[in-house]
């Protein structure tokens, strides 16, 4: 798949409050000024009230999080999208949306990444980024823009770091840790489990490997142990709105829950070279503080984009255990078969909106992408990696730096259209068999 990028930045200021500036498109670069303050007062209270919106429709079950919500408001989902929609395509800047979507649509195999570059350290800016964006709604049609394959949306957390594609030389090795605190809801590990081998059933070349309720300490000693180039997390999140931290929930010494802060899980995993991906299946772990004056990357996953890590998957609400599974599921899925890993999380986003049709809980998987074209794996090159289907070898891997950058919306993972292919290797730790 071709991917064609439209690339949107959000800043502050200008005589409406805000401003949008179009800064990557086959059609130009403009800018247009949009009614900040307003946004955000028309928007505060129904997305205060999104959580259980989110979850109308939906059969009882097990949510990764740790409070309730209070009544939904009279905005509906739809219309928080339109208006989001109208505030980061006005004017000019849809103009130049609807002509690249058109020019897409005509070729066979080709998307329009919508790429929106945020900087939450600006004055102002973290009530901008925590706003809803996967909701975008064209107002003529309709279509949830983050909801389609062929439109993927990504969120860019403006960091300081560099970032480089990790050579594969053999498999692709995934360690899956799942954390059930005694004093929390119980989760269907189980069947997770289950859904992560079949999502790659008929691939070969992924090695995944299973942790049951390890502690930090444990978690950083087997990933010192071998190479792992993606980390799949299992568990409870939670997130403090006064304090804007966000933390895991591991286990203490007595098997209760004990927060780990989202800065503490960053400094476990930052030094390992090869960690190319992080998904995180808990709640809120893609929540970003609201308040001004609060650390913008106080979250799981942004604590997480800050230090390094180019791709990561998280949640930005609580998520049922069903909806989790078909997300995870369809979403390797998508990774194995080849698609980017923002079409991919789109894809399973669509498959979260088929499976429970009444939900809005496809929207809460979010993408933190730390590098513009998705290249965080390359796979492997040597002479005997079948050809293409064309008939051609594989074209060797060229080195990528990009800056990093990051935030809420889908993942990342083995490039853009790189197709990973072979069998599963399942095992519980290095002391009980396959």
């Amino acid at each position: 798949m071709r991917i064609e990028e439209f690339v949107l930045r959000l800043q502050m200021g200008g005589d409406q409050g805000g401003s949008v500036t179009l800064i990557g498109s086959a059609y130009g670069n403009r800018e247009e000024t949009f009614a900040l303050s307003r946004l955000l007062q028309d928007l505060d209270l129904p997305i205060r009230d999104l959580e259980p919106v989110l979850r109308s429709g939906h059969p009882a079950g097990a949510r990764r999080n740790l409070g309730s919500g209070a009544e939904p408001s009279f905005l509906a989902p739809e219309e928080i999208g339109t208006t989001l929609f109208q505030a980061l395509l006005p004017g000019t800047i849809r103009d130049a949306f609807l002509q690249s979507l058109a020019r897409v649509e005509q070729e066979p195999d080709a998307g329009l990444r919508i790429r929106l570059v945020l900087d939450p350290r600006s004055p102002g800016m973290s009530e901008i980024a925590a706003l809803p964006w996967e909701l975008l709604c064209r107002p003529d049609t309709g279509d949830f823009i983050a909801r389609n394959p062929l439109t993927p949306f990504v969120r860019h957390l403006e960091v300081p770091r560099l970032c480089a594609p990790v050579q594969l030389t053999d498999s692709l090795k995934v360690l899956v840790a799942s954390v059930l605190p005694d004093d929390l809801d119980p989760l269907d590990v189980e069947s997770e489990r289950k859904d992560l081998a079949s999502g790659w059933r008929g691939t070969s070349g992924i090695a995944m490997e299973f942790l049951e309720n390890p502690t930090l300490p444990q978690l950083r000693q087997k990933l010192l142990t071998d190479t792992f180039h993606a980390f799949h997390f299992i568990g409870h999140g939670h997130f403090d709105p006064i304090s804007g931290e966000g933390a895991l929930l591991f286990r203490d010494g007595q098997g209760s829950s004990l927060p780990v802060r989202g800065r503490v899980l960053a400094e476990a995993l930052k030094s390992q070279r090869t960690l190319r991906l992080v998904s995180l299946n808990a709640c809120d772990t893609a929540r970003l503080p609201r308040r001004g004056g609060l650390d913008p990357f106080s979250g799981v996953a942004s604590a997480l984009v800050m230090a390094g890590l180019p791709a990561v998957v998280a949640m930005q609400h609580p998520i049922s255990d069903e909806a989790a599974l078909v997300f995870s599921q369809s979403f390797y899925t998508a990774l194995a078969a080849g698609l980017p890993v923002d079409a991919a999380a789109a894809e399973a986003r669509l498959t979260i909106h088929l499976a429970f049709p009444d939900t809005w809980e496809w929207i809460t998987p979010a993408l933190f992408m730390s590098v513009p074209d998705g290249r965080v794996l390359l796979p492997a090159t040597d002479a005997a990696e079948p050809t293409t289907a064309g008939g051609a070898a594989p074209r060797p891997a060229e080195s990528v730096k990009a800056e990093t950058v990051g935030a809420p919306g889908g993942i990342t993972i083995g490039g853009v259209g790189h197709a990973i292919q072979g069998g599963v290797h399942l095992s519980r730790g290095s002391d009980e068999k396959p």
